[in-house]
Order: structure tokens, then C-alpha cells, then sequence
């Protein structure tokens, strides 16, 4: 193989020598012939003026014999040109073969570049951490502090914000949690933008500080300063986390019912962005549903809510729930539209003979359908046209 290089290379050598011999040896005959075409046109110039027909002969055959030199010297130079081309195809060809090699090699001399940045780096963070052993296992406490602090704070996902949610959080887990919130604001030190992962952790705990700030100005007389830890909070996990589908819900939830006044419009944004990072959820239909329907748009809310319906994830990895709530806010959809069959077909499948009506959920819909039945209510309508009278008000019987 290096005997089949060596080859190679002295042709290619002896090929350009040769090439520069020919190129110098036509350049020296053009200097020649032009140096005397240029010789002879001097020395043949007429002296004189007159024009007998011996001069008149002696003059053409100059001519003549200039013009016989003159395309001679014109095909030297294209003879030339030609030469030179060849040359310069020949040097363009082996910089392209030189080029290829120096190609060829790049590989192995990345490869050999990041491993002794690799070493270098690894020998850096040795000398750091000896110097400093206080880095050492910063990483490992920052991921304990935030494991922590998910334990402690509101299930990420949460759709209540009840007063039983609330209540789990004792006197000692308030303070564990206040605590972590001190340590979490160092946080803003780091450039977290360029760490995806610790980044969508910390949005996950802002979105719990914000929700248990909601729960606690829900639950405890409404403090101004509780509001705005929510809302800050909620707003920085979206701020780290644009696509955190819990945060979007909960921040919009929050302009409904915590806001004053209720901000409907904001919410609106802020859950069709949640639906648009996560199409197969439940919760954004659902409250989607809510705000459409407090707008007169009852058909869409119905769409929505048959869509919710279909879903299998409530919100994130947990799974479908609150059924009974998104028949009942169909129901009233239907029952505004005129449907009355299918709103009641709703309403006896959310409260059926023999059900428990103490659970929480089927509380809340009781005290919701006694005031729904109402004049200029939603289901006002089924109660003044038969059969469904009769249907309602045997609904009514067993909820009373």
C-alpha cells in the first residue's frame, strides 16, 4: 500500500514538472516570435513616399509575410492558453485530492479533540470539588429539596380546590413548606433556561406553591397578599414550563373564581392554550365548556362537554373523573337548546334510584339542581312541559 502511494505521488510529480517544461518552453517561443514579428514590422516600415510598382510589390509581400507570422504567433498563444489550462485543471485536481485526505481525517481529530476536552473538563470539576466541597453534591440537594417539596404541596393536577384539600396541610407541613419556598428563590440565580430538566421541576413547584397559596387565601378569610403569592407563583411555572397544562388550568382557574374582579376572558386564553399542549385532557374542555356556556354559547358548551366525555385522562397522568359533573353541565346545555329528551336522559343517569347523595360531588350537584329548577334557570324549562314534569319531579323526590 505506501509502495502504490509512492507510485502515485511521483507520477503526479513527474506529470507537473513535465506540464511546467512544456508551459515555459511555448511561453519562451512566444517571446521569440513576437520579439521579431515586431522586429521585422520596424524594419520593413516604408522610408519613403513613392509609389512605383516595384515598392508597390515589395510592400505586399512584407505584408504577406507579417501576415503568415501573425497567425503563426496566434496559434503559439492559443497552443499557450491550452497548455495553461491543462495545468491549472491538473493543480486544481490534486488540491481536490488533497482536500479529500484532509476530509477524511476530521473525523478522528474531532473524535481526539472532544475526548481531551472531555478529560480536561472531568480533571476541572475534580480540582473544583476538592477545593470547594461545598459544590460537590449541589445537584444531588437541589433534586432532594424539590423532590421534598412536591411531597408537601397540592397534587399538581388537583381540580378542587376544597377545603378538605386544605385542610391536609397541618401546622408542621405549613412551615416545611415555607421553608422550602425560602430556599426555592435561590433558584433565581441559576440560568435555568439551559437546564430543561431541573427547569420543568421547578415550574412543577411553583405550580404547587401557587395552589397551595390559592387554597389558603380560599380557606382563610381571603388575604390579598395569599392571592398574589397564587398568582405569582402559578405565573412563574408557565413562565419555566410554557406547556405545563396543570399551571394553565389552575392560573386560569384562578382568574374565575379567586380573581376580583373574575378576569373570564384571560381564563379563556389560558385554557385553550392548556388544550392546545394537551388535546386528550378532560379539565381544559371541561372549564372551556363553563365559560362558554356563561356566555349564552350553549351549543359549544355541549360540544365540549360530549368531547370531555370521550376523554380518558382527566389532566396529566391521572385519570378520567368527574363524570357526574360534566352529564349535569350537559344537561343544563340541553336544556337551554330545547333538547329536553337528552337533558333529562342526563340528569337521571347523574342522580339514579338508589344512589349515595352524601359523597361530596353528588352534594354539590343537589344543591346545584335545586337551584337550576328554578324560574329563568337552566332547567327551568323541563319542569313546565310533560312528561318531563313528572320525570323531574321524581328526580327532585329523591334528592329531597
Amino acid at each position: 500500500m505506501a509502495m502504490r502511494t509512492r507510485t502515485r505521488k511521483r507520477t503526479r510529480w513527474l506529470i507537473g514538472r513535465i506540464l511546467l517544461c512544456i508551459l515555459l518552453g511555448v511561453s519562451l517561443a512566444t517571446v521569440v516570435v513576437t520579439g521579431r514579428f515586431w522586429w521585422q514590422q520596424q524594419a520593413n516600415r516604408p522610408t519613403g513616399s513613392a509609389a512605383t510598382p516595384e515598392a508597390l510589390k515589395e510592400k505586399l509581400e512584407a505584408y504577406d509575410k507579417r501576415a503568415d507570422e501573425l497567425e503563426r504567433l496566434l496559434t503559439l498563444l492559443l497552443m499557450v492558453s491550452t497548455v495553461y489550462a491543462i495545468a491549472l485543471g491538473f493543480s486544481a485536481y490534486r488540491q481536490l485530492k488533497d482536500a479529500e485526505k484532509e476530509i477524511d481525517r476530521l473525523p478522528g481529530e474531532i473524535a481526539s479533540i472532544k475526548k481531551a476536552a472531555s478529560e480536561d473538563l472531568q480533571e476541572f470539576v475534580v480540582k473544583v470539588e476538592s477545593k470547594f466541597p461545598l459544590f460537590a453534591d449541589m445537584d444531588i440537594s437541589i433534586h432532594a429539596i424539590m423532590d421534598q417539596l412536591i411531597r408537601l404541596l397540592p397534587v399538581i393536577d388537583s381540580s378542587e380546590w376544597s377545603e378538605k384539600e386544605y385542610r391536609r396541610f397541618t401546622h408542621e407541613k405549613g412551615q416545611e413548606i415555607l421553608f422550602y419556598e425560602k430556599t426555592v428563590a435561590a433558584l433565581v440565580y441559576f440560568d435555568l433556561q439551559r437546564a430543561g430538566h431541573i427547569r420543568q421541576t421547578v415550574s412543577e413547584i411553583y405550580h404547587g406553591l401557587g395552589n397551595f397559596y390559592g387554597l389558603k387565601y380560599h380557606w382563610e378569610g381571603k388575604q390579598d397578599e395569599d392571592r398574589e403569592r397564587a398568582r405569582f407563583y402559578l405565573e412563574r411555572a408557565i413562565h419555566h414550563d410554557t406547556e405545563n397544562a396543570g399551571a394553565l388550568n389552575d392560573r386560569g382557574y384562578l382568574a374565575i373564581y379567586l380573581d376580583d374582579p373574575p378576569d373570564k376572558s384571560k381564563a379563556k386564553t389560558l385554557f385553550s392554550k392548556s388544550l392546545e399542549v394537551d388535546p386528550e385532557q378532560q379539565r381544559a374542555k371541561y372549564d372551556l365548556a363553563y365559560l362558554e356556556h356563561a356566555d349564552g354559547n350553549y351549543r359549544r358548551s355541549q360540544e365540549l362537554l360530549s368531547e370531555a366525555l370521550l376523554m380518558k385522562r382527566w389532566q396529566n397522568k391521572s385519570p378520567a373523573r368527574n363524570r357526574n359533573s360534566i352529564l349535569y353541565n350537559r344537561a343544563c346545555a340541553y336544556a337551554r337548546l330545547g333538547e329536553l329528551e337528552k337533558a333529562i336522559v342526563d340528569l337521571e343517569e347523574v342522580f339514579p334510584d338508589g344512589a349515595d347523595y352524601t359523597a361530596a360531588e353528588r352534594t354539590e350537584l343537589v344543591t346545584q339542581f335545586k337551584d337550576d329548577i328554578r324560574l329563568n334557570e337552566d332547567l327551568y324549562s323541563l319542569t313546565q312541559s310533560e312528561p318531563f314534569t313528572a320525570r323531574i319531579k321524581t328526580i327532585a323526590a329523591r334528592l329531597s
